[in-house]
């Protein structure tokens, strides 16, 4: 019976841990401001805006940061002292406006229970995406904005192109956002029963994982966190603490599109895209950034981008001499953030020719 007692105790003590450090991430970091914009289907989209830093140049457009999956907005503003892209570009003086989709973070909606968790992955680029450009350029009055998106972030990028065109994105920048799905194409092992063990939830939260246990995801070797980050190189607390505060809740229905694309392998923009291939890029350009020791997206799937978006530059965002950037690399790591920062701005400078 004491056994019982001290089991329950130690995750009663998890949880409280992890309930405190969840209402501490609400708050801190804080963005300049946070807006929220309105969707066709009744969401509003959480935007945290950051200013330019008034020291800097104003870039001439709004940049649009997206998360990837399982994310939110804690993986552009980790904690302090943990260095990030986002910070960077803003000191470059850009104007920042960092996305939280649908089921992430402070995003709302009036929906209830397991109806706010059964929208399909085509609702981020379908009706998230517009409305977030839409805003921005309200409240920026700019007639153009830039995308950047991580991993899924850029996947919603791609979707977009591939069934609405470029609207009003001037530019777009992803990094490790895959183009084929399945073990073949990656080296994260997932269960093939996995959707059906998680069938009867509407939602699958890990914060208990991440944020309840920090003390062991710090401290221990963790071989499983391989295929997101290079711990042979990175200082493990940068990448580590994105893993931590940005990883959360997110909706089964859309955790079963890709546990279907993966486990049937091959691209996955033909079961989204309403036309056939190649998809014309945005007119300032598409730069498709990834690492060469990411092993969630190793860098032939992101090379393959040229077969569906053929004026897309693809390149290493890491030091050729170097070990590689792991898949949180390219967010994180003083090291990572200087390339990665450098690469983006020098891209989102360049006037293209004709343009």
């Amino acid at each position: 019976m004491e056994t019982i007692w001290i089991i329950l105790a130690v995750f009663g003590s998890i949880a409280s841990l992890a309930l405190l450090l969840d209402l501490w991430a609400w708050w801190n970091p804080r963005a300049d401001a946070i807006h929220f914009a309105p969707t066709s289907d009744g969401w509003e989209i959480a935007l945290h805006e950051l200013k330019p830093d008034p020291s800097s140049p104003r870039a001439s457009r709004p940049v649009i940061l997206c998360h990837g999956i399982l994310m939110s907005r804690h993986c552009w503003l980790p904690r302090a002292g943990v260095p990030s892209v986002a910070r960077e570009l803003q000191r470059r003086g850009y104007w920042l406006w960092i996305v939280e989709l649908r089921g992430s973070g402070e995003s709302r909606t009036s929906r209830k229970g397991k109806a706010k968790w059964e929208y399909p992955f085509t609702d981020y680029a379908d009706l998230d995406l517009p409305a977030i450009v839409k805003k921005v350029r309200e409240e920026t009055g700019a007639d153009a904005v830039d995308w950047i998106g991580h991993s899924l972030g850029g996947m919603v990028g791609y979707t977009h192109l591939a069934r609405h065109g470029a609207g009003d994105i001037e530019k777009m920048v992803t990094l490790g956002s895959p183009v084929y799905m399945g073990r073949q194409h990656s080296q994260l092992y997932v269960p093939p029963m996995i959707s059906l063990l998680l069938r009867p939830f509407s939602s699958i939260n890990l914060t208990l994982l991440t944020r309840g246990t920090p003390f062991f995801v710090l401290s221990a070797p963790l071989p499983w966190v391989a295929p997101f980050i290079n711990l042979r190189k990175m200082n493990r607390r940068y990448g580590l603490g994105i893993f931590i505060w940005g990883v959360q809740r997110t909706g089964m229905n859309l955790l079963a599109t890709f546990h279907d694309w993966f486990q049937k392998g091959g691209a996955w923009l033909p079961h989204v895209a309403t036309s056939e291939a190649p998809f014309p890029a945005p007119p300032g350009g598409l730069l498709a950034l990834h690492g060469r020791n990411d092993r969630l997206v190793p860098p032939r799937n992101v090379e393959a981008l040229s077969e569906w978006f053929p004026e897309a530059q693809v390149e290493a965002a890491d030091d050729p001499q170097g070990r590689g950037f792991g898949h949180l690399d390219l967010l994180t790591g003083p090291v990572e953030v200087e390339r990665v920062a450098e690469r983006i701005d020098r891209f989102l400078q360049t006037t293209v020719s004709g343009s």
